[in-house]
């Protein structure tokens, strides 16, 4: 809210591109640090006169060191030339010294952040210019943030109405989602990540993807138990989003019941998820030899035989099903296969 914090200066990028802005930034409080006079920035600065234009002359990537950090600054624009905003987001950075924290917001994209990304550290909503490079995220600022800030009401709520633009902008919460996650994975945090999960569950509409990949860090944090569980709920995520995710397709939903089977060794949930997919796809194999297993695994094998059998019936002696069919003659004792 306006009146907050009088002591920050937020600097639009668009408008960083015209003289007046420039002044306005340099000129009112609170005051960025700007150094060009207004004879500069009107007959050089922005000006399009050849002479000017050359200036800012950049044919190819170079190195530039700023404020003690070096990084590599390009064309962003397709014309070998720097604009205006560029050169100044790097006399900015330069003349603020580290006098003042910058940030960046998230919705700010890569290619108006002038080659900065490798020293910007993930805090919130905005990501931080640091003076070292790849800094780590703050995990104490950005956990505050999620549970005690940020009030995340009617998000997850499918009645409440979201237009495409808050739509996209609530793709902000789903990024510091993954990038706490992604950290918390990179430093053996698995207790946080759980706690994560059950916030984000309850605040944000998580995608299946989201959701998968989180069961994947589980895993690999040595949590199969609870890996499998959230594998499952992305399986029925993607269920329910078959009609407006070009990704989420019979093949996806049968991977991630072979995950929970394969890997998780828990067939019942294995199950439920490859019988919606024989339920899309009766004629597909392949969920219905997943179905097979997972009911042999669950000691009904001879369930798994019948299920087998009718969809030779059906569909004739395809190769995979054929196999299962022995497989499970000879777990029954039944010897060979007719």
């Amino acid at each position: 809210m306006e009146g907050i914090r009088k002591d920050v200066r937020v600097v639009n990028l668009s408008l960083l591109n015209t003289g007046w802005y420039i002044k306005q930034l340099r000129d009112r409080e609170p005051k960025v640090d700007i150094r060009y006079q207004d004879g500069f920035i009107d007959s050089v600065l922005i000006d399009h006169e050849e002479e000017d234009l050359y200036r800012r002359y950049w044919p190819e990537p170079k190195m530039v060191s700023v404020a003690d950090i070096e990084f590599e600054v390009r064309d962003y624009v397709g014309y070998n030339v720097l604009r205006v905003q560029d050169e100044m987001v790097l006399k900015i950075v330069d003349w603020n010294a580290w006098k003042k924290p910058i940030h960046f917001a998230l919705t700010v994209p890569v290619s108006n952040r002038t080659g900065v990304d490798p020293y910007l550290a993930m805090s919130g909503m905005v990501v931080s210019l640091k003076p070292q490079k790849n800094p780590p995220i703050e995990q104490a600022r950005i956990e505050n943030m999620l549970y005690n800030i940020f009030q995340l009401r009617g998000i997850a709520d499918p009645e409440v109405y979201k237009d495409e633009n808050t739509t996209r902008l609530l793709g902000n919460y789903r990024a510091i989602f993954a990038q706490l996650a992604g950290h918390y994975e990179g430093s053996k945090q698995a207790d946080a990540l759980v706690r994560l999960l059950d916030w984000g569950e309850e605040h944000l509409p998580l995608s299946w993807h989201t959701v998968y990949l989180a069961a994947q860090r589980l895993e690999r944090l040595e949590r199969p138990a609870l890996a499998a569980i959230h594998m499952e709920k992305a399986g029925y995520l993607l269920l329910a989003t078959m009609q407006t995710d070009d990704n989420a397709t019979y093949d996806n939903l049968v991977t991630v019941a072979d995950l929970i089977h394969d890997r998780y060794r828990e067939p019942q949930r294995a199950a439920d998820l490859y019988r919606e997919a024989v339920r899309l796809e009766p004629q597909n194999p392949d969920a219905h030899y997943g179905l097979a297993a997972s009911l042999q695994a669950l000691d009904r094998a001879e369930e798994a035989l019948q299920l087998v059998e009718d969809y030779i019936a059906r569909y004739g002696e395809e190769e995979k099903m054929v196999f299962a069919r022995q497989i499970l003659h000879n777990a029954l004792g039944m010897g060979e296969s007719p």
